[in-house]
């Protein structure tokens, strides 16, 4: 392996450094779709009988931790994606030969047989299995919260020499996957590693929920909503005295104000929430007030108004709708609260 491999370059430390902290639940919930993955991938081997005895991932490895992590001897197999994305799955001999024999006698062999070279046919007898194991591995882990490694990756070519496994595989980061696995009634065992490239840029962030579309149900809510009584308190002015004049007060006694305060009149909700600012003035005769069209701000300069004033002559024009007002929103939560 060259020493470039085995020595992370100053961009690979940098980002590194920088890296944010995965999910907390990442590593449980990946650990349990790897072993989901190759229990549904041996399900089409009638008699293979493999059941996960010892999962494990080693998050953010770098290549010579990949080398290390494979069996001694046995078949590595280089992985690629449809972006270019390289990773590498390897098997021990135990696990070549269960698969072997349980395609050619139907069973899997109570004794391990001897190491012997791997041929082209131990290899095409494996590559079902190993695709199934790519397919259900990119479905299982679809679920795994700050997923950062390829959906799908598929069998590339198979690798005789491992040591030039440095050279094959990109200088980043990678998280490996390893299983021991047992087969059959008679204990025999095997292993198998995948290790899956690292690309920060394939983390999903969850999607906004979409507001959900306008329907018959909306009209009738609105329809309801049409129908609910607002209480409104249309005030004139407020004044502010001492506890001593107050106490003093009885009928009769006059509060005075200035005739600008008609301008500065106020309609507000039951809550005391201002809803619209206004003038007094009259219309056919009767006292009225005219809506301005602040949303809860009285004007700086409000247009003064006699007491005499008419009204008739300012249509309505800029009055907002009452039902989209925030101050009757709020009123409107209120009362559906029972408040």
């Amino acid at each position: 392996m060259s020493e470039q491999a085995a020595t992370p370059s100053a961009k690979a430390r940098i980002v590194a450094a920088h890296r944010r902290a995965p999910a907390p639940s990442r590593g449980r919930l990946a650990e349990r779709a790897w072993d989901r993955t190759l229990r549904r991938a041996a399900m089409p081997f009638d008699g293979l009988g493999l059941q996960p005895t010892a999962l494990a991932v080693q998050w953010d490895q770098r290549v010579d931790a990949v080398t290390g992590a494979l069996p001694a001897q046995g078949l590595v197999v280089m992985l690629e994606d449809s972006a270019g994305r390289r990773g590498v799955l390897a098997m021990d001999h135990g696990m070549i030969d269960a698969l072997v024999e349980v395609q050619t006698t139907g069973r899997v062999d109570p004794q391990q047989g001897p190491i012997r070279p791997i041929t082209k046919i131990d290899t095409a007898l494996c590559r079902d299995f190993i695709d199934l194991t790519m397919s259900h591995f990119a479905t299982e882990q679809a679920a795994v919260p700050d997923r950062d490694w390829p959906d799908r990756m598929a069998f590339g070519s198979t690798l005789p020499d491992r040591h030039k496994l440095g050279l094959l595989l990109p200088d980043q980061a990678y998280h490996i996957f390893s299983a021991d696995l047992t087969f059959g009634v008679g204990g025999r065992g095997g292993q198998m590693v995948l290790a899956s490239p690292v690309d920060r840029s394939l983390i999903k962030v969850a999607a906004a929920h979409a507001p959900a579309p306008d329907g018959p149900w909306r009209a009738a809510v609105a329809r309801v909503l049409a129908d609910t009584a607002i209480p409104l308190n249309v005030i004139l002015l407020r004044v502010t005295r001492p506890l001593a004049v107050i106490e003093g007060m009885k009928p009769g006694d006059l509060i005075p104000f200035d005739a600008s305060d008609l301008g500065a009149v106020r309609v507000e909700d039951a809550q005391g929430r201002t809803v619209f600012n206004g003038r007094l003035g009259q219309i056919g005769g009767k006292r009225a007030v005219r809506l301005g069209s602040g949303e809860g701000v009285v004007s700086d300069a409000p247009r003064p108004a006699d007491d005499g004033g008419d009204l008739t002559d300012h249509p309505h024009t800029h009055l907002p709708k009452l039902g989209t007002h925030p101050a009757l929103a709020k009123t409107l939560d209120a009362q559906a609260d029972g408040g």
